[in-house]
């Protein structure tokens, strides 16, 4: 399974430096299912609409490829208590999503440099295809 946060599926969704190199990836791990948080529907569409109506049709496309956890109220305590003063909330939820499946994860994909460390603390694996540090 790979975990996608919403900094990974708009480069799916909008052509960016990295888009190429997580596309490769991705085919790599072909028979790993793709999972993101529901809460990303509402991350990447806001992005897309920035981008034109184009984008809002491949974003809706690109977020039917994944199967979307649902955000619970146990998931949104276990994520108000992830990691105190080091998350922003958003980025608390994602985490808190990619734990339900920790055994199960190939990666926790994501650009986001805060979310990427807090991943790494809580010990998930961490991929930023393309990415220069």
């Amino acid at each position: 399974m790979l975990y996608l946060d919403s900094s990974a599926i708009v480069k799916l969704v909008q052509q960016e430096r990295e888009s190429a190199t997580l596309l490769a990836y991705l085919e790599q791990h072909a028979a790993s299912a793709l999972l993101a948080s529901m809460l990303a529907r509402v991350e990447v569409m806001r992005a897309a609409y920035f981008a034109g109506a184009a984008a809002v049709i491949r974003a809706a496309n690109v977020l039917a490829t994944f199967q979307q956890v649902a955000v619970h109220p146990q998931l949104l305590d276990d994520a108000g208590n992830l990691l105190p003063g080091r998350l922003r909330s958003l980025d608390a939820i994602h985490l808190a999503t990619a734990r339900l499946f920790a055994g199960q994860l190939v990666a926790v994909i994501t650009y986001d440099r805060r979310l990427a460390e807090g991943a790494r603390t809580l010990n998930l694996p961490v991929a930023t295809p393309g990415s220069v540090a």
